[in-house]
């Protein structure tokens, strides 16, 4: 349980700052036994931690289409 909180910290605190709200985006299945221990684990607790305050937490299905704003940008540079 320690090293899933010290990755998901090293995560968060790893995440760039923008003027902007940043948020942690966690890509979950059903089906996924990781999703079902970091809720149990982390989920219930982290809306109550400085992380949180600094990154609220996104929770996308990873069976759904991806939203728009979540989409890869493919950029080309110029010459």
């Amino acid at each position: 349980m320690r090293s899933i909180r010290v990755l998901f910290l090293i995560f968060v605190f790893s995440l760039p700052v923008s003027a902007g709200a940043a948020e942690l985006v966690m890509f979950e299945s059903p089906i996924c036994d990781w999703c079902t221990l970091w809720h149990k684990e982390v989920g219930v607790i982290y809306d109550k931690t400085p992380e949180a305050r600094q990154a609220r937490l996104r929770r996308v299905d990873i069976d759904d289409p991806r939203p728009e704003d979540l989409k890869p940008q493919i950029q080309q540079p110029s010459a």
